[in-house]
């Protein structure tokens, strides 16, 4: 049994070696079972690999139910929360753009996935806005609850996700989610 997150790997080929990509497909041929954490994820393996369709079984990531009501935030701030690594896929320098274009006094809190890169950085030099991109580069999960809690809001804008649990994340928190139109 395997369980697929994603095929991020397969339609985003730069982010994973050759021989990562030939090992995950080996591994959906040889399973004798697969479990994809969405629907979106077993429709994309079984249209890149369809011989796994009658071996492929929908089982979703567990999410919390109650929002989060012990944090105490009084009210949203001016900034925004961005939440993850920033490879291609995610396709992170349209925030970096959309800050551009809101007032001055809103920021965008770029929350784990290590340092900014320097591409993200010269990005925002460009646009006059590095003051405004604040990296939180490997906060723990008390800390990204409360960033989430007190922001006007998450920014998601992957071009793909196999399910997406920073938007839920937020939404538990009592955030709203901005996100990108995504499979």
């Amino acid at each position: 049994v395997f369980t697929v997150m994603d095929m991020i790997p397969e339609h985003y080929p730069e982010v994973s070696s050759p021989d990562q990509l030939a090992s995950r497909a080996q591994l959906f041929e040889r399973a004798d079972r697969l479990v994809a954490i969405s629907e979106a994820t077993r429709d994309a393996l079984v249209e890149l690999f369809p011989a796994t369709a009658d071996k492929v079984v929908v089982i979703r990531v567990p999410v919390a139910e109650e929002p989060l009501t012990d944090l105490a935030v009084p009210e949203p701030s001016r900034y925004y929360v961005y939440v993850g690594k920033r490879q291609s896929y995610k396709d992170f320098s349209t925030a970096v753009a959309a800050l551009a274009l809101v007032p001055h006094d809103i920021s965008l809190v770029v929350v784990g996935g290590g340092p900014l890169e320097a591409e993200f950085v010269q990005q925002a030099e460009r646009l006059g806005v590095t003051d405004r991109l604040v990296a939180e580069p490997a906060p723990d999960d008390d800390r990204l609850a409360h960033l989430l809690a007190g922001s006007s809001g998450l920014v998601s804008t992957s071009l793909e996700e196999g399910f997406g649990l920073p938007p839920l994340e937020a939404l538990q928190a009592g955030t709203r989610a901005i996100i990108a139109e995504t499979p």
